[in-house]
């Protein structure tokens, strides 16, 4: 199965910081507009808002920066670490060139963003999700992307309360029925179910409050959730706070899901081409490559590997070096082996052939008989992507087909026909 991770490096400063601050009485952070402050303008600025300090704990004004990478893809950096996804357990590292799994996070820890790290989850963010917020005295703290970084982000000056699922900068005359600026309404009592939560803010969609008689559920947002890849059916809370019952996305749906699908055997029903788990693809539909087979209708010399089953010719022996698309296509085509000068990048379906799908990942899946040099990792193909700046590459480590941005760096196996 093909994982993507995200792997990510703090630009910045502290493992976590909450870049801008949206105090209580000036941006409300879940509708972004500025409300009606105590001189009866607008605040928009933490100096310009009562009932906190306006300031940023130390720490600078850094944030996480994911990129995703693929199990198996090409790696730079020896030993380093990568998440397999944010608040996740599970982890790669960087060995001999290439992403592998490696010890998961155990019990109360998770991978930490930044470095790849186990982290203890910090306990008040625990079962919650990355920008949740709690309090500590007058101090307004929200959780960082993983669970295991926190950050203050505002001082109260008044109280700090806890608000159905988050929490709250609230004025000291909250609560006494009166309703004074900037208070949006006061009913006197401490409810977060009826029309004025305890925070004296008028109930809503998306304030993490469950309003008895209008909502059945709150989540935080007022975007309609999505079902986790593999599930056919889950409850959801959609746009309007509602419990319902989603859709999800698994295999053999009929759709092609990038990241966790290699193909569907609904989405593409040719008989043999997709197997039922909707990783392993058999392409019965183009001849095999016989270089793994011990009675195959191959050839070789020292630096040449022909497959006469495809009639392609190969270069044996592939170095380590790491190319972007460009370059790979450049030193194919500069490539003199046996007399032969009309190397070129093997198309996606060309380099597939080489792969021994019998063989379990991690491989390599090739020949290391025949073919020497780099035998596992990712190889770039000629074969570009619709739609966007992308080329495919093949794993001779689990036989999976991706993609990478042209830019990116992995390994080169030249062909050329004939």
């Amino acid at each position: 199965m093909r994982r993507t991770v995200a792997l990510a490096s703090a630009t910045v400063g502290a493992l976590f910081v909450h870049a801008c601050v949206a105090p209580h009485y000036g941006i409300d952070p879940a509708l972004d507009e500025p409300s009606v402050g105590d001189d009866g303008g607008t605040s928009s600025t933490p100096g310009g808002a009562p009932g906190h300090t306006g300031g940023v704990a130390d720490g600078g004004t850094g944030n996480v920066v994911p990129t995703e990478v693929e199990e198996g893809s090409a790696c730079d950096e020896e030993g380093a670490l990568a998440c397999v996804g944010v608040a996740q357990q599970d982890r790669f590292a960087c060995r001999e060139g290439t992403w592998k799994a490696t010890d998961p996070c155990g019990d109360a820890s998770n991978c930490e963003q930044s470095s790849g790290d186990c982290m203890p989850i910090v306990e008040a963010c625990a079962g919650g999700v990355g920008g949740k917020r709690f309090c500590q005295g007058l101090e307004l703290v929200e959780c960082g992307p993983d669970l295991v970084t926190s950050q203050v982000i505002d001082t109260c000056r008044d109280r700090c309360l806890a608000v159905g699922e988050t929490a709250e900068c609230v004025p000291e005359t909250c609560g006494d029925k009166t309703r004074e600026e900037p208070e949006q309404c006061d009913d006197g009592n401490d409810s977060d179910t009826d029309d004025c939560t305890n925070a004296c803010k008028v109930a809503r969609c998306g304030d993490t409050s469950v309003w008895e008689g209008h909502e059945t559920c709150d989540d935080g947002n007022v975007k309609t959730e999505v079902c986790a890849y593999g599930m056919k059916t889950c409850p959801v809370c959609n746009a309007s706070c509602q419990k319902v019952v989603a859709k999800g996305t698994y295999c053999g749906d009929g759709l092609l899901q990038e990241g966790h699908e290699a193909c569907d055997p609904e989405w593409e029903p040719t008989a043999n081409k997709c197997q039922q788990d909707c990783v392993s693809t058999t392409w019965a539909l183009w001849p095999v490559s016989t270089l793994h087979q011990p009675q195959a209708n191959y050839g070789y010399l020292t630096d040449i590997v022909v497959d006469h089953t495809t009639d392609l010719t190969w270069q044996r022996t592939a170095e380590d070096t790491l190319r972007t698309w460009e370059e790979a296509k450049t030193y194919c085509r500069a490539l003199s082996l046996s007399a032969s000068s009309d190397w070129r990048l093997p198309t996606k379906i060309e380099l597939m052939s080489l792969v021994d799908y019998t063989v379990a990942s991690p491989g390599p899946m090739v020949s290391t008989t025949l073919l020497q040099g780099a035998l596992t990792g990712t190889f770039w193909t000629s074969s570009e992507v619709v739609g966007n700046d992308n080329a495919y590459h093949v794993s001779f480590s689990n036989g999976f087909v991706g993609q990478f941005q042209k830019t990116v760096t992995t390994k080169v196996r030249c062909v050329h026909s004939g």
